[in-house]
């Protein structure tokens, strides 16, 4: 038996969420909204495996499907506007990047908890080491302290366009996207609130198309190139730059590979795929693929709980 869970219409999401631009000014949903925004659950199901669970954003449909660690569905969360971009932290909550900012579920994911931000948001990290969120439009990132409700830092987006966004262990913000001429870059922010910048990085191999990015279990950055359906995983960020590809992770069978999403022991990843509509478990680093399963849409994110703990 599957749950499903409902949240209000895009544009009363918009409402009630703060009047500022998208990405700096988070507000909390008051408590005379509560029963606008409370779920309503039609049917429930125990998860077979409740040490993981797999969220994935259909964007076309406005939904966020949730799977247990064996595959079925066991949860849909729909009236979202245009979902991408996910994110869990260490407290198994839900960040949702929307077109009416970021709306966060508590467990068991049946209401919201809040939203942060009012306008288009198309990533968002959380950072295992200390809860900083990190929420990003194509132009700009915005850093939040854990639980805040303003951002502590804002910076521009690094170069041209600014795709996507993960964490390392020392809560470092890695980003990627295009520069101007339609060039892969990659990026960081180090030192949090504190931080000056951006700090653009080289790195050791071309990347025809960025897609996710993000650090395994042993702090090696990770990204994917969306044109190869390619996972590289490099050496520990020096000196400006990624170090050299230690691991590839091919996705086999892929048709438009978006983005991934580390399974809690490090030892598999979750990579969706917008052309088959699709998402693949696949063995890390050897690539080999475990299950495969379809969604009801357009899949643009993926997240799992709990966090991988680099």
């Amino acid at each position: 038996m599957t749950r499903t869970v409902r949240v209000l219409a895009a544009a009363a999401l918009t409402l009630l969420a703060s009047s500022g631009c998208a990405n700096t000014s988070p507000a909390t949903v008051p408590n005379s909204a509560s029963q606008v925004l409370a779920a309503k659950v039609a049917a429930r199901s125990a998860k077979a495996d409740p040490r993981e669970t797999i969220f994935v954003s259909i964007a076309d449909a406005g939904t966020v499907e949730e799977f247990d660690a064996s595959g079925p569905l066991i949860g849909t969360i729909s009236g979202l506007s245009s979902p991408t971009s996910l994110a869990t932290d260490a407290r198994g909550r839900l960040f949702v990047a929307t077109g009416s900012g970021v709306v966060v579920f508590a467990k068991p994911y049946e209401r919201p908890a809040y939203v942060i931000g009012s306008g288009m948001v198309t990533t968002v990290a959380v950072s295992f080491a200390d809860g900083l969120l990190a929420l990003g439009s194509p132009s700009s990132i915005a850093l939040y302290r854990k639980d805040a409700t303003e951002p502590c830092a804002a910076f521009a987006a690094p170069s041209g366009r600014l795709d996507f966004a993960g964490f390392d262990a020392s809560g470092t913000l890695m980003l990627d996207g295009v520069d101007a001429r339609g060039k892969t870059v990659v990026a960081e922010i180090a030192g949090g609130c504190s931080a000056r910048g951006v700090t653009m990085l080289l790195a050791a191999n071309g990347i025809g198309f960025p897609g996710g990015i993000g650090v395994d279990a042993n702090n090696r950055p990770a990204v994917l190139d969306q044109r190869t359906a390619t996972i590289d995983t490099y050496a520990r960020t020096t000196a400006g730059a990624l170090g050299a590809v230690v691991a590839r992770t091919k996705l086999t069978e892929a048709s438009d590979p978006v983005t991934f999403a580390f399974a809690p022991n490090g030892a598999a990843l979750f990579a969706v795929d917008a052309g088959l509509g699709t998402v693949s478990e696949v063995a890390y680093p050897g690539g080999a693929l475990v299950r495969r399963f379809a969604v009801a849409g357009l899949p643009l994110g993926v997240a799992v709980t709990p966090q991988l703990r680099p």
